[in-house]
């Protein structure tokens, strides 16, 4: 099985959620070592289906999305933003993990905070070391 980047970080979010106590309910890409049975699409969030989402049995949701520097400015990446933050709003448990490659959680923090969203113990950025991923993205 071949695996992208991106998919490989959406692994790592996944991971991140399951040790929180998170149940995955919806994973996008092709994944070995997270042990979920994909059930139907979850609806969109707007007009964009996260990359993971997951619930806990009080109902806290955690929303995570891969982010590769390529997508950082893209109009669907920041309406992505609006719509994933405005949801995790409405509970100030729920959770949006972002994750990208190494070297770049400082501009998307930038990129948020020109988007107007403020990083809080709600929106945690994660970055994916280089030797984890199977195409190398040190060139961007």
């Amino acid at each position: 099985m071949k695996f992208s980047n991106h998919d490989t970080i959406v692994g790592f979010i996944a991971g991140k959620m399951q040790k929180l106590g998170f149940t995955i309910k919806y994973m996008e890409g092709n994944h070995s070592s997270v042990l979920i049975v994909k059930p139907e699409l979850p609806p969109a969030i707007s007009t964009h289906r996260p990359d993971v989402f997951g619930i806990t049995t009080t109902g806290i949701i955690a929303i995570g999305e891969a982010k590769m520097p390529s997508d950082f400015y893209t109009k669907r990446t920041k309406t992505q933003m609006f719509d994933f933050v405005n949801l995790i709003r409405t509970d100030t448990r729920n959770l949006l993990i972002l994750g990208t490659v190494e070297g770049c959680k400082d501009e998307l923090r930038q990129l948020l905070s020109s988007l107007g969203i403020q990083i809080d113990h709600q929106i945690d950025i994660m970055e994916i070391p280089f030797q984890f991923l199977p195409v190398n993205a040190a060139s961007r």
